[in-house]
């Protein structure tokens, strides 16, 4: 799916010469994480909030771009991509750059969250199941026949979490058998974490998920 629609060009251009001050107000304003820093269109990098946070209002940022991340995107990226920078970056903001290697504009996460949350992955009614199992012992397709030989349908899987070369799998199933899906995973040794109905599973991860609350207010 394309995320090209969710391009934003509001901030207002911050540069090497700006100040501190000027950079505070945009952060303020635009409740960003990050700011771009540019040099005409030419990408220089994100300084994040942290590095200026007490400095003195008439510093200017070429003073911090040795704190500059410098993550960005390409306008030609899917929104998997773009979902997977925001959460390694611990960012709300991601700048855009076109195939010149120039400053387009940019993505907010909020804005892309409610992209995501069209999907079918959570916008359908279904069942929430988490598993656990050794790295070297799961398989997509093995899960995948679980389910349908249950006449069970599968509207998404991810890996969600990975600890001590074990793996924790997040499906998303539509089955009126779910009770005998879940005792095959069990046959297959596949540890259960979790199941729950799709209204009950995203209100546990409204409550719990301290990086979607900070910036989403969810």
């Amino acid at each position: 799916m394309s995320i090209h629609n969710s391009l934003q060009t509001k901030l207002p251009i911050i540069t090497p010469h700006s100040t501190v001050k000027e950079v505070v107000a945009v952060m303020d304003s635009f409740q960003v994480s990050h700011v771009p820093i540019l040099n005409a269109s030419h990408f220089i990098g994100m300084l994040p909030l942290e590095a200026i946070e007490i400095a003195s209002h008439d510093e200017q940022i070429s003073d911090f771009l040795y704190d500059l991340d410098t993550f960005f995107i390409k306008e030609t990226a899917k929104w998997e991509e773009a979902m997977e920078l925001f959460a390694k970056y611990d960012t709300n903001i991601l700048p855009v750059l076109d195939e010149q290697n120039q400053y387009i504009g940019y993505y907010l996460l909020q804005d892309l969250m409610g992209f995501f949350s069209e999907m079918p992955f959570l916008k359908e009614k279904g069942s929430f199941v988490v598993l656990e199992k050794d790295q070297e012992r799961y398989s997509f397709s093995e899960i995948a026949q679980i389910v349908e030989s249950h006449q069970g349908r599968m509207l998404g899987i991810l890996i969600s979490n990975t600890y001590n070369n074990r793996v924790q799998i997040t499906l998303k199933i539509i089955s009126d058998s779910i009770s005998e899906i879940l005792q095959t995973f069990r046959r297959y040794e596949y540890a259960i974490l979790l199941e729950k109905e799709d209204d009950l599973y995203l209100q546990e991860l409204k409550g719990k998920t301290d990086y979607f609350e900070k910036y989403l207010n969810i």
